[in-house]
């Protein structure tokens, strides 16, 4: 009878932890900077635009969440926080071939900026002077879903340019901000997968539980 009874309660566990980690998943962002048109790379400002003589491209990095069988979401939104806008411009989004390693220590200079600001089209939205310290959300388009699914469980980093002739968006962005994220949403079912830190953590764990228990054995 009892055996039944934990199967049930065991059963019911995995149902309820299946549900409650399906959606929605946000990611904070773990990296951002720019690159200048000298090939120059600044952290952690993200500031876009045009700044004196130069024009910068932005990015940002996540670490994704690995799922069971590579699922891929059903939807993005790149949330961020855009500090000081001078004027008026359209923010571009952009897939990032360049490593990301290679990408966060400077290399490949000028390659990486052009980079940043071209390629696959995640997205783009429309931003003034009047949207001065607030929060904006970019929704992805499904290049950048069909991508995100691709870097299953690994980094993920996306570009950004601001069109505009004379002005940048992001400034004073040094600060940095919570509010800079990445919300996914997954099917209703999507299974994730413990990272390996996770697992060294829950075998830790769990040895500590059977020395416990092997204490009281010999009390």
């Amino acid at each position: 009878m009892y055996n039944n009874t934990y199967k049930i309660i065991f059963i019911c566990l995995l149902a309820w932890l299946n549900s409650a980690n399906a959606i929605p998943f946000n990611l904070s962002v773990i990296n951002t900077g720019y690159y200048d048109s000298n090939g120059d790379i600044h952290t952690p400002s993200y500031i876009t635009g045009v700044v004196g003589t130069n024009t910068t491209h932005s990015f940002f990095v996540f670490d994704l969440p690995m799922t069971q069988s590579m699922t891929s979401p059903t939807s993005a939104i790149l949330q961020l926080q855009t500090f000081n806008v001078t004027g008026s411009g359209t923010l571009n989004l952009f897939d990032v071939t360049t490593p990301v390693n290679t990408l966060l220590t400077g290399g490949n200079g000028l390659n990486t900026y052009n980079d940043l600001g071209s390629g696959t089209s995640y997205g783009s939205i429309a931003i003034d002077a009047t949207q001065d310290n607030q929060i904006i959300q970019i929704a992805l388009n499904s290049n950048a879903l069909t991508d995100i699914t691709t870097a299953n469980g690994g980094l993920f980093a996306i570009g950004a340019s601001y069109d505009s002739l004379s002005d940048f968006t992001f400034g004073f962005s040094f600060i940095g901000s919570d509010d800079n994220q990445l919300l996914l949403d997954f099917p209703n079912g999507t299974i994730f997968v413990p990272t390996p830190a996770t697992l060294w953590f829950l075998s830790l764990g769990y040895l500590g539980m059977i020395k416990v228990k092997s204490k009281h054995k010999l009390v």
